[in-house]
């Protein structure tokens, strides 16, 4: 089942207060940040859960598939096609703009995928 956004933003909250990981207060309002920005242009991501430090990351399933992995001062951009993986760094403190080039990756990874919620 497709979660729409707004079950998506209730299962990062969750997450972030089940104690699983202790989540830094960036990390968490960095998360609302990229929730608030995507939720406008983008279908929900299909995977919800921890990264590999006290990190979010979401996935969507798709050719190719790709994810965002998000920090305390950056989000990570991973797509992953033809047997590679693409990574790219995008600082963003909390507050600040939504990086341009991370919104044009999303944007056309993502292109074929309808608007939920």
């Amino acid at each position: 089942m497709q979660l729409g956004w707004n079950e998506v933003a209730e299962a990062v909250q969750q997450l972030f207060w089940s104690k699983e990981r202790e989540f830094s207060p960036e990390t968490i309002r960095n998360a609302e940040d990229f929730i608030l920005h995507a939720r406008v242009c983008l279908a929900p991501p299909e995977h919800i859960g921890p990264g590999y430090w006290p990190t979010l990351q979401l996935g969507w399933d798709r050719s190719p598939a790709i994810s965002v992995e998000i920090f305390d001062g950056s989000y990570e951009f991973y797509r992953i096609h033809d047997g590679k993986t693409d990574i790219f760094e995008f600082a963003h403190a909390p507050g600040e703009p939504f990086p341009e080039k991370l919104d044009e990756l999303l944007t056309s990874a993502c292109a074929q995928l309808p608007k939920a919620d």
